[in-house]
């Protein structure tokens, strides 16, 4: 189980956030649907359907022209009535009106008739308007006789039905998932029975308003209902019936045939709109088909063998709707946009496969990049995964422009790029925990400060050093070798472990870097890997504290019965060559120089002194502010020359003036310096100098100061 979790811990996330995809895709919320909307929206600005001037399909407006020379809206159904009969001498294959007639023309004399009922006499009002024309009888008669579409309004309240002219072949279940309409408001029963044809209007937008969509056919009740586009288009080619073919793979319908237009439709009935930019050549005003002076060869031109749809645009009647192009135009103007797609057989369809082919993208891509994450460096991983979402994205716009299929880039692109977030996360996550992981294993090795320099700078973990001024410590236990003789081994590691944490405490505090643990020595250096001019000092403050700890750590241990030696310190200062030093496959940060050994030769010095401490005096030199006392000129073995070294001030306890007269007259080779030694040692047993000295006069050297060590 452990194996298990080590491989697919770090994909879980990834895993997690490519099922959590999978399943927004199945439920598609509304988030979802509106961002895959927006992308159809952002493909139809970047490829447009290009307008066709040669499309037989016009829009006569209603514009401000046209209401500013004929007079305010509402017009008078007679005005309409000539439109309508100029419309449909001049050829025109159809007359759609964009407008719902639902009420009277107020301004025939019967309704102004009605009006006058209460202020005059009713029979004296019927013989004055018995003569007079009336305007929806004129405008019936002039729908008869033209090949004319009227339209009513579908909504979702109770109202009459209204009187539908086409007929409707179903094949298969059609009607499983069409739009479905409680009601609707439609024209005046006079202009319904006239005219050739009855089609829908006033379908709703998107929740965005923008309007993609329309429905080709619906259900209003149990009735088959057309749009307004489709009933034209069906007057237009002289067809009786509107034939529609369910798919049983979709459950729902897939093809409305009208005439001999096949228009491929969703199963609820509607059709995508592929708009076109403005276009001026497709719309004729109003007022020019209605001006005498308009020559009947010109109206003729510009209406013969089209389908007209006459509906308001001029602006402030609230007639309008916005597409994805981001303008807004007229109802009727949609409508039209319909009819130019079903006659030049380009739509814009949403296969019943696309969410199948957008799932498995999405699963065979995640997957993928899960498989893949420990075989491809990350930037390389990202890269990929950034041209694989522009891949997609590129080829669902070619989908659209080349073959008119909306295929939703956005689901398996962004699935693509989160799943590859959640699982360079969890990555990195793992690296920054190993991270941790390692800087605390090797902090038990090396500095805190190493470790985070390496950490921070991965490229110095290569072979090669550097030539720095640097301080360096050395400490060994005497007569180790007699205590691990007389300690079981258990007791002797427990022992040395505590030992060690009280002495590398002291080290880390003092900035120093732990070089090495050799047996019961301990090697440290200052002055790297981080720069630390005051290094000299940190060496010596951390050999007085090395010294404090150590002489209670051990008079702890002899207490207890153990016999556990006093720690000897020696502490140099110089140059030497720091770095990475080893072979490729192992290597330490460690230090090269005489320098190094020096410190090693002075903590060995101690003892033949008898002394915790042995300071070279360049390093006393380098600590401004703290005081030594001489101790003599060593002579080391391997040096040709005597090395001064000095003792701090602070672990003495004979006077200091005493103590440099007497250590002066022993440089001078003075008799009396022997005695002057034997008193302060007699009266300072303690101070390891004063012991130091009386010793050795009273053997009778004459070397002064200058100390042999083998």
């Amino acid at each position: 189980m452990r194996a298990l979790w080590r491989r697919l811990g770090p994909v879980l996330p990834g895993l997690v956030v490519l099922a959590g995809l999978l399943a927004l895709r199945v439920a598609d919320p509304a988030p979802l649907e509106a961002l895959r909307l927006q992308s159809f929206d952002l493909f139809q600005r970047m490829a447009p359907r290009p307008y066709d001037p040669d499309v037989p399909v016009r829009v006569v407006a209603i514009d401000e022209e046209s209401l500013r020379r004929v007079g305010q809206w509402p017009w008078p159904r007679d005005r309409l009535a000539r439109l309508v009969e100029r419309l449909g001498q001049a050829g025109a294959a159809a007359i759609a009106l964009d407008l719902v007639l639902a009420e009277p023309d107020r301004s025939a004399p019967a309704r102004i008739a009605e009006l006058l009922a209460g202020h005059a006499d009713p029979a004296t009002l019927a013989a004055l308007t018995a003569g007079l024309p009336d305007p929806d009888r004129d405008f019936a008669a002039a729908l008869a006789q033209a090949p004319s579409v009227v339209a009513f309004a579908i909504s979702d309240m109770p109202g009459r039905a209204p009187r539908i002219t086409a007929s409707f072949a179903e094949i298969g279940p059609v009607r499983a998932q069409l739009d479905h309409f409680a009601g609707a408001v439609p024209s005046l029963p006079m202009f319904e029975e006239a005219a050739w044809g009855n089609g829908s209007i006033g379908a709703p937008s998107g929740r965005d308003e923008v309007l993609r969509r329309l429905p080709v056919v619906a259900l209003l009740g149990d009735t088959p209902i057309p749009s307004l586009a489709v009933e034209a288009l069906r007057v237009a080619q002289d067809a009786k019936t509107i034939t529609l073919r369910a798919s049983t793979a979709a459950m729902g319908l897939e093809v409305v045939r009208v005439g001999t237009a096949i228009v491929p439709v969703a199963p609820d009935g509607r059709i995508w709109l592929h708009f076109a930019p403005d276009a001026p050549a497709r719309e004729v005003p109003a007022w020019q088909m209605l001006d005498p002076a308009t020559p009947d060869a010109t109206v003729a031109a510009a209406v013969r063998g089209r389908v007209v749809l006459i509906g308001v645009t001029a602006a402030g009647f609230g007639d309008t709707v916005l597409t994805p192009l981001h303008d807004r135009i007229a109802g009727v103007t949609a409508h039209a946009e319909i009819l130019e797609q079903m006659l030049l057989g380009r739509y814009l369809t949403r296969p019943a496969w696309a969410v199948g082919l957008e799932g498995t993208l999405l699963l065979v891509l995640g997957l993928g990049l899960i498989a893949s994450w420990r075989r491809l460096p990350a930037l390389v991983a990202a890269g990929l995964v950034a041209l694989a979402a522009a891949g997609i994205a590129v080829g669902a716009f070619l989908a659209f422009s080349r073959a008119g299929l909306l295929l939703d880039p956005t689901l398996p692109a962004l699935g693509l790029l989160l799943t590859h977030g959640a699982v360079a996360a969890t990555a990195q996550w793992r690296v920054e925990s190993e991270r941790r992981s390692i800087r605390a294993a090797f902090g038990q090795y090396l500095a805190p400060t190493l470790v985070a320099r390496l950490a921070e700078h991965p490229e110095r973990l290569r072979l090669g050093g550097e030539w720095r001024e640097m301080s360096f410590l050395f400490t060994d236990i005497a007569n180790f070798t007699a205590l691990s003789e007389a300690v079981r081994p258990d007791l002797l590691v427990g022992t040395l472990n505590a030992y060690f944490d009280g002495v590398c405490d002291c080290v880390l505090a003092a900035g120093g870097t732990i070089d090495k643990m050799v047996g019961d020595a301990l090697h440290a250096m200052f002055n790297a890997p981080l720069d630390q001019p005051d290094h000299a000092a940190r060496a010596v403050g951390c050999a007085l504290a090395v010294h404090r700890f150590t002489s209670e750590f051990a008079a702890a241990r002899r207490a207890e019965g153990m016999p556990f030696g006093d720690t000897r310190i020696g502490v140099s200062t110089g140059g030497a060559v720091v770095g990475n030093f080893g072979s490729k496959h192992h290597f330490d940060y460690t230090a090269y120089s005489d320098v190094v050994n020096m410190a090693a030769r002075l903590e060995h010095a101690n003892k033949r002194l008898g002394t915790p401490l042995c300071i070279a005096t360049a390093t006393a030199a380098a600590c401004p502010g703290q005081v030594f006392r001489p101790i003599g000129r060593l002579l080391l073995r391997g040096l040709s020359t005597p090395l001064e070294t000095v003792f701090p001030e602070v672990l003495c306890t004979a006077p200091a003036a005493a103590y440099a007269a007497a250590h002066a007259a022993m440089c001078r080779n003075e008799a009396a310096a022997g005695e002057m030694f034997a008193a302060l040692a007699t009266a300072h047993p303690d101070d390891p100098l004063a012991r130091l000295h009386a010793r050795r006069l009273a053997k009778g050297t004459a070397d002064g100061d200058l100390i042999t060590i083998d």
